[in-house]
């Protein structure tokens, strides 16, 4: 489809190659948590190797093109010999709250440190508008984060959230 013209004064020989190159694309699914590389103009059999890393608080599931998973290995490696468009996808890591065994009455609810933008938060009867951030003091022990709830009186449930 493209129109070459060469015009030459001389009658020595040359030549004349052209190498089309290959477009590879890369993306992170549209929820994000993670950045790419690798992605560009590759030519013909060249080795092409696209990298996902997550953010903190995510982990890679694996990279699908045209909706169809093609690797589960966050550096995924192919030989460049068409245009590509491929996805990285990212899932939240949901920590779990661990409750350890009631001490004085108190209830102590743990999770882990590391998984950031996570908040405790607390309700009185589980309605959708009662829930607000806890006001117990939140302890930092290692990678494990710690509330002590002290019982008052009625009920009241937890919760974690990423806003």
């Amino acid at each position: 489809a493209h129109k070459i013209t060469v015009t030459t004064t001389s009658l020595s020989p040359f030549a004349l190659g052209i190498a089309p190159g290959f477009n590879i694309e890369a993306s992170v699914d549209a929820s994000g948590g993670g950045t790419i590389t690798g992605a560009g103009s590759y030519a013909p059999g060249a080795n092409v190797t696209l990298t996902a890393t997550p953010d903190a608080g995510y982990r890679f599931i694996n990279w699908t093109e045209s909706g169809a998973e093609v690797s589960t290995s966050a550096s995924y490696s192919f030989v460049a010999s068409a245009g590509r468009t491929a996805v990285a996808n990212f899932a939240l890591i949901i920590p779990q709250i661990a409750t350890a065994a009631a001490v004085s009455g108190n209830l102590t609810l743990e999770w882990p440190a590391d998984l950031p933008g996570w908040v405790l938060e607390e309700s009185p009867d589980l309605s959708p508008g009662s829930w607000v951030p806890s006001a117990a003091p939140v302890t930092v022990s290692g990678n494990t984060k710690r509330v002590i709830v002290t019982p008052t009186a009625g009920c009241g449930f937890f919760r974690l959230r990423h806003p």
